[in-house]
């Protein structure tokens, strides 16, 4: 279903039950329930329930469930659920679910499950020690040294 309405801005395109809805900035696009809705930034792409959401921020690309949701600044990308949200920092990226929220910096960069909240500084990368989950394959001083040669 093409969904658009109450927008003033121009070039917004909306796919999904309302998408794209009482927008005032230009180049908005949403696809998802909900998407790219009530934002005030030029250059929102949305994709997702609720994604794009409250921006009055500009250059807001969000992917996921509530992604890219009430940011002031501007250049955020945001990719998984919840990630990107409640940001007065410009120029951030956050992957991965609930990763960069209420920040202040700029420049951040936040990659994992909660990675990056609450954080004022800036040009920081944050990895979440919560994404990494992989074991070493590199012998350590635990290891004995048995030839595998008979």
């Amino acid at each position: 279903m093409l969904f658009r309405s109450s927008n003033t801005g121009n070039f917004v395109v909306g796919v999904g039950t309302q998408s794209v809805n009482t927008n005032t900035g230009d180049a908005v696009i949403g696809i998802g329930t909900n998407a790219a809705n009530s934002n005030s930034g030029t250059n929102v792409a949305a994709i997702g329930e609720q994604a794009g959401y409250q921006n009055t921020g500009s250059d807001v690309i969000g992917v996921g469930r509530h992604s890219a949701y009430q940011n002031t600044g501007d250049g955020i990308i945001a990719m998984g659920q919840n990630a990107c949200n409640g940001n007065t920092g410009s120029n951030n990226i956050g992957i991965g679910q609930g990763a960069l929220e209420s920040n202040t910096g700029d420049y951040v960069v936040a990659l994992g499950y909660t990675g990056g909240l609450g954080n004022a500084l800036s040009g920081i990368t944050i990895i979440s020690n919560n994404s990494l989950d992989r074991k070493s394959t590199r012998l350590n001083s635990s290891h004995s040294s048995v030839s595998r040669m008979p």
